[in-house]
């Protein structure tokens, strides 16, 4: 079984999107949206899921669109 996701699981920094629940960080480098590195965490932690790289991986890449567009 995996973790429930859910946006309001992240937050959202000048560069880096983080999953709360595993710590899971997403950054982009200055002046880009693309996500340019991704330390995975604790993102296979069975107590806390584990939880669907693919999914945190493009729910963290709309935040940091999202995040480009204020």
């Amino acid at each position: 079984m995996q973790g429930k996701l859910s946006r309001d699981q992240f937050s959202v920094g000048r560069y880096e999107v983080r999953h709360a629940p595993t710590g899971a960080k997403f950054g982009a480098y200055p002046g880009e949206a693309q996500i340019g590195y991704i330390n995975w965490g604790r993102v296979d932690d069975v107590r806390n899921g584990p939880y669907d790289r693919g999914e945190l991986q493009r729910i963290a890449q709309e935040l940091l669109y999202e995040r480009e567009e204020m």
